[in-house]
């Protein structure tokens, strides 16, 4: 989680009617699944700052075989398409 506290959560209702949620799965072999999410969390968060973005999450396979679940919150699909055309690492996000 991307330091979700009651400011995030405060934000997050305000841009409710519009913001969008964008999912990525991704398969990652179980034996490096922890490197997997040392990398995530160590990432340079360069889209923290960007116009329109709200949050991210990484939500753990609970289930063999299942992917990780990356998930980005932002303002709204026009915020997000701007950023998209922009952004090539996905691990940037």
């Amino acid at each position: 989680m991307n330091g979700v506290n009651s400011d995030t959560n405060l934000t997050l209702a305000l841009h409710w009617p519009h913001m969008i949620t964008v999912s990525n799965r991704i398969y990652v072999h179980p034996e490096y699944h922890a490197a997997f999410e040392a990398r995530f969390h160590a990432r340079p968060r360069q889209v923290d700052d960007r116009p329109g973005f709200l949050c991210s999450y990484i939500l753990k396979p609970t289930v063999q075989d299942e992917p990780f679940i990356v998930l980005t919150l932002w303002e709204s699909r026009e915020a997000f398409e701007v950023e998209t055309a922009m952004v090539v690492d996905p691990l940037a996000l």
